[in-house]
């Protein structure tokens, strides 16, 4: 169940009547305490307290504050395990991609928002020439900021996310094993702000990076299978838009190639088959309605 701001005010209200035991078995229960959701209910229960000059409040609602802070930066993990020794424990994984996870398992939106601020904390704390590093937390960004947008359908995060991706391609060393996937992840990202904003110029960059991603070949089966499937939708879209049979031709063998990567009987391969699928019905409608050569 997605949480609403009025259920963790309701969470921080109990934590601070509760006895350690009890503040601790919440905490486990409920890791959405550990999301930006909790500050601006924090924020109200400490401004509640100072109008009552409430001392002791005060002082519990200041440790909530910085244990939840503190459990945020280093991700879920570490937190709990901190819980059950009863002393800090340090993380065993980037706390940005447990928040990820978390949001996969749950659909919680607000485990996206904890893992966009890590990453955006991670960026502003780097230099603009660090190259690998940065390209790294810049991708990292620009699909978590993808998932948020399909979770909450902001167009704001949808312009934020491609930005993080053109920017991580743009800091990729060339040569990198990394850029093909970059690359085809900026042209998922366009394609998909394509259906908010229906910017031609957006396809004609998505086309483009595709075509580049699926030239690099990619490190291995998984990524030439990622990076089939997205030129290939991104050709078809285009298609849809513009007729043009050179953009259908090219998504044909795009999805065929993906098709050849993708091991047969596994989920994979059931999506290179509905996007084969997808544009043969496309080439048939072509044949009755009559696209121009493009």
């Amino acid at each position: 169940m997605v949480a609403s701001e009025h259920d963790v005010a309701q969470l921080l209200d109990q934590l601070q009547r509760a006895e350690l035991d009890e503040c601790l078995d919440l905490m486990r229960e409920n890791l959405v305490l550990l999301t930006p959701m909790v500050d601006a209910p924090l924020a109200a229960l400490a401004a509640d307290a100072e109008r009552r000059q409430d001392d002791y409040l005060r002082g519990r609602l200041d440790a909530t504050r910085e244990l939840l802070a503190w459990g945020r930066a280093v991700g879920p993990t570490a937190f709990l395990e901190s819980l059950n020794r009863r002393e800090p424990v340090a993380p065993k994984a980037s706390a940005h991609i447990e928040f990820f996870d978390l949001f996969l398992a749950t659909g919680e939106p607000a485990f996206l928002d904890a893992a966009v601020e890590l990453l955006e904390q991670q960026e502003r704390d780097l230099p603009l020439d660090s190259g690998e590093t940065r390209a790294s937390v810049l991708y990292s960004l620009s699909v978590t900021l993808g998932a948020r947008t399909a979770a909450r359908g902001d167009a704001n995060d949808a312009n934020r996310a491609v930005t993080a991706a053109g920017e991580s391609v743009s800091a990729t060393p060339e040569g990198s094993p990394a850029l093909a996937v970059r690359l085809a992840n900026y042209a998922s990202l366009l394609v998909k702000r394509f259906g908010w904003n229906r910017d031609p110029d957006d396809l004609d960059r998505a086309v483009d990076a595709g075509g580049r991603s699926v030239a690099l070949e990619g490190r291995d089966q998984a990524d030439r299978l990622k990076c089939n499937v997205v030129y290939a939708d991104a050709l078809a879209t285009r298609y849809e838009v513009t007729r043009s049979l050179d953009d259908l031709h090219a998504a044909i063998s795009a999805a065929r190639r993906a098709l050849g990567c993708a091991e047969v009987g596994s989920a994979e391969h059931s999506g290179a088959q509905q996007l084969m699928a997808h544009v043969l019905k496309l080439q048939a409608r072509d044949g009755r309605d009559g696209a121009r050569q493009g």
